[in-house]
């Protein structure tokens, strides 16, 4: 309390251990220390972290050990016995987001996404649907009208989703690691492991360096996740081809924008279903003449025309994101006409003098008729 620039308060030095905690370094890596059975899980093939310090280290294809590790700790619960829980209702959130990722990943319209759009969009899918969804649809059968109790072990895709984290202190680290292991589970991903969410979409381009070498990804920005996204390249190895400037000055962008080849944006529905409108980025990477690399969300198709002013996707489709990138880096030509295109349309349907002028047009005419009438 007090003035502190007159009176300076000098505090000790303090420390701090944390026995149990994820790092996004090598790729991301979950340690248990303070356990009765310690280990480390990693996000990355084990074997690309060479000798730990630490007895156990599994990584995410070890299913059977990483579910014995969290049944032997005790440190989780199945959704259905966990106290105060509405199993129901969870499990249902938790099909609606795989019903979302399926029908995208196939082309099925949605609608506007709600209870009854997914519903249908499930009955219209039917064995299409993913075993992660049949499997939580035998439990909430088993929910809600009770009858044979279905089996799914570590080695069913289901398993990780029925699981939710005890009551513990480290309860929000458990559910981080759940949410990799039900990646369908995009809800879950957002609410408790934003890094490893935003991560999952930036792997697309290491997929497409692998195609096409020469390619280099700028990212703008500063936030929580730059750190993060710099130890993803590194443990992805391709720092070589990303750079992470920060904050840029908007001439800074401009040039930035000037010296690439396209503009790509991976916009997603989030978890509580809002959406973009029309990006503002999208537009003026368009009055750049940059063709645009996006996803098939709410407005962006409205003003990126397939195959003449950019390329689109669905959301989540990292494969196709990967494939646009690899097709614009190999064609210069065909992408110098799509920004061309990007920009001639940005300029005749977007300048925000016509827009301006069209509304004051508008105005006017409504008060001259309300005055003469």
């Amino acid at each position: 309390t007090g003035d502190v620039t007159r009176n300076p308060v000098t505090l000790k030095a303090t420390a701090f251990e944390q026995g149990n905690f994820w790092t996004s370094h090598f790729g991301g890596i979950y340690v248990f220390r303070d356990v009765a059975h310690p280990a480390a899980i990693s996000t990355l093939p084990k074997a690309s972290l060479g000798q730990l310090p630490i007895k156990y280290v599994f990584d995410l294809d070890d299913r059977n050990q990483i579910a014995k590790f969290l049944e032997m700790n005790d440190l989780v619960e199945p959704i259905v016995n966990a106290p105060g829980a509405d199993a129901a209702a969870i499990l249902r959130q938790k099909m609606d987001f795989i019903v979302v990722d399926a029908a995208s990943a196939l082309g099925l319209d949605i609608g506007r996404g709600g209870r009854r759009d997914l519903r249908s969009a499930a009955a219209a899918l039917g064995h299409r649907l993913p075993e992660e969804f049949q499997g939580l649809a035998a439990l909430l059968r088993w929910v809600e009208t009770g009858g044979g109790w279905p089996r799914i072990t570590s080695t069913h895709p289901a398993y990780f989703y029925t699981l939710r984290a005890r009551p513990h202190a480290d309860r929000d680290l458990v559910n981080m690691l759940l949410a990799e292991l039900s990646p369908l589970d995009v809800r879950q991903l957002f609410i408790t492991h934003k890094p490893a969410f935003y991560a999952a979409y930036r792997r697309a381009f290491a997929r497409a360096l692998e195609r096409e070498p020469t390619m280099r990804l700028t990212i703008a920005g500063r936030g929580d996740l730059l750190e993060a996204c710099r130890q993803l390249a590194g443990a992805l190895g391709i720092t070589h081809a990303v750079e992470l400037p920060g904050v840029l000055a908007p001439e800074q962008v401009s040039e930035a924008m000037q010296r690439s080849r396209a503009f790509v944006q991976h916009s997603v529905i989030t978890s509580d279903g809002d959406r973009e409108g029309t990006p503002l980025a999208v537009l003026e990477a368009m009055s750049c003449g940059l063709p645009v690399i996006a996803t098939r969300h709410a407005g962006i198709a409205d003003v990126v025309a397939e195959d003449v002013n950019g390329l689109l996707g669905d959301e989540r489709d990292l494969d196709a994101m990967a494939g646009h990138l690899v097709r614009l880096a190999r064609d210069p030509v065909a992408a110098a006409a799509m920004g061309r295109a990007g920009r001639e349309r940005a300029l005749r349907d977007h300048d925000v003098r016509d827009r301006v002028g069209r509304l004051a047009a508008i105005l006017e005419r409504a008060v001259s008729e309300r005055t003469r009438g």
